[in-house]
């Protein structure tokens, strides 16, 4: 009995821990984090504004996310419904990406990206020239092949693309 009691307890601890941690992340747009997947904000959770999140404020967030997932309101979720509240999350995500898209290609700040802006953004005459090995003013399958393992070996905050460094 004992036994049974102690895993109740972990797995309840556990889940408040994760729960916890899932709202002191920040969200995608606010972290630029590209893998997806459940980020909250603090502000989301803390309804009384004090910069802490308490179990109360904890469960009711839970709470108000079950209910919103439950479309028909029987107090249980379905696959269905399920299906639905992660299509509503990945069209909100592709939503802020294409804000994000049209912020840096917008130029002139209209809030549209012209064609123009797009050729711009594509590759500029320095990419064009370095690619351009030969410098005969057109691009050769050798060289766009050579452009690209160039570029694929460029170095980042992770290292050789693919590769993690040492952050």
């Amino acid at each position: 009995m004992k036994h049974m009691t102690l895993i109740a307890g972990l797995s309840a601890g556990l889940l408040l821990v994760a729960t916890a941690g899932a709202a002191i992340s920040q969200t995608d747009s606010e972290k630029g984090d590209k893998r997806g997947g459940a980020r909250f904000n603090i502000e989301e959770i803390d309804t009384n504004g004090d910069g802490m999140i308490s179990q109360e404020e904890i469960a009711a967030h839970q709470a108000a996310r079950f209910k919103a997932m439950d479309i028909d309101g029987d107090g249980k979720i379905s696959s269905e419904e399920m299906a639905a509240q992660a299509d509503k999350k990945r069209a909100e995500r592709k939503e802020n990406r294409s804000e994000r898209m049209i912020k840096a290609l917008d130029k002139d700040g209209d809030g549209l990206v012209s064609e123009e802006e797009m050729q711009a953004r594509s590759m500029g005459d320095d990419m064009f020239e370095k690619l351009d090995k030969d410098g005969d003013g057109l691009l050769s399958m050798e060289e766009l092949k050579a452009g690209h393992k160039h570029l694929g070996k460029k170095k980042g905050k992770r290292g050789p693309k693919g590769e993690r460094g040492s952050e």
